[in-house]
C-alpha cells in the first residue's frame, strides 16, 4: 500500500509542478505582450 501512496505523491507533486511552470510561463508571455502592445502604439 506504501508504494500507492508513493505513486499518487509523486504525481501530485509533478501535476503541481507543471502548473506551476504553466503560470509563470503565462505571466511571462502576458508581460512581453504588454510590451509588444506599448511598442506598437508608439508606431
Amino acid at each position: 500500500m506504501s508504494y500507492l501512496f508513493a505513486a499518487y505523491t509523486i504525481i501530485w507533486i509533478v501535476i503541481f509542478l507543471y502548473t506551476v511552470y504553466l503560470w509563470r510561463k503565462n505571466q511571462q508571455i502576458a508581460t512581453e505582450l504588454e510590451l509588444l502592445k506599448k511598442a506598437v502604439e508608439k508606431n
